[in-house]
């Protein structure tokens, strides 16, 4: 009797395994990443993902010397408006030159842009056109500004409403120049083929985690405890 009771409480717990993993690994991907890179040094310097797997979100303005710095993003978009669009950062720590996990006591923080009329693939090679996007998105009033997080408390996954941005590049309202990040404190984020995280990318509503799935999954295992109990 139990091992008949036991088989349908695995197969609740297989379907709600189910429902958590279309929340994530297997949902549609609607942007991909063509270009990572970021500057710092007031940007003197300059990587892209031909050099290095990772973008440092760094201060948009520093008072030691103008030490600023940014990240900047660029993806391959699909052709049609959708209902929902989500930018997904993996963020690796806090930090430029020494990364620390973020955590309760050590608060992450973002801000992400739209680069307006400068195209990010720009960047890695002029000086000057990295200084004048620095000075203006300092500038900026809230146009560029998509939206800023002053609470991240963990390494990994962050999902990011761009619905917005994202229709504006397909109806050509905007042009896809690419996203801009910054942070007070100093991001490590994964960029394109990295070896510590997942490569940037834009996904529609169906790949951010539900937590009710969970519930249903922990309704499933207390399921199976009491069909043990009353056989």
């Amino acid at each position: 009797m139990f091992k008949k009771l036991a088989a349908k409480s695995l197969m609740l717990l297989i379907v709600a395994g189910s429902l958590v993993g279309s929340g994530s690994a297997f949902a549609a991907t609607i942007g991909t990443t063509s270009l990572t890179g970021y500057t710092f040094m007031g940007g003197g310097i300059a990587y892209t993902n031909s050099v290095k797997d990772y973008v440092l979100a760094q201060p948009l303005v520093e008072e030691s010397a103008g030490y600023w710095g940014y990240g900047w993003l660029k993806f391959d978009i699909g052709t049609e408006t959708v209902d929902s669009a989500y930018l997904v950062l993996d963020c690796l720590g806090s930090g430029s030159m020494t990364i620390s996990e973020l955590s309760d006591t050590n608060v992450g923080d973002l801000a992400i842009y739209s680069s307006g009329s400068t195209d990010v693939s720009t960047l890695g090679s002029s000086a000057a056109v990295r200084s004048a996007l620095q000075a203006t998105l300092a500038a900026d009033d809230g146009t560029l500004l998509l939206t800023e997080l002053d609470s991240m408390t963990y390494n990994g996954l962050y999902y990011i409403d761009i619905t917005d941005l994202y229709n504006a590049w397909v109806l050509g309202t905007t042009t896809n120049n690419g996203i801009i990040l910054a942070s007070d404190i100093g991001l490590k984020l994964a960029g394109i083929g990295s070896s510590e995280g997942t490569t940037p990318y834009i996904a529609d509503n169906a790949s951010v985690p539900v937590p009710g799935t969970m519930l249903l999954l922990g309704a499933g295992l207390v399921g199976l405890t009491g069909l043990r109990r009353r056989s």
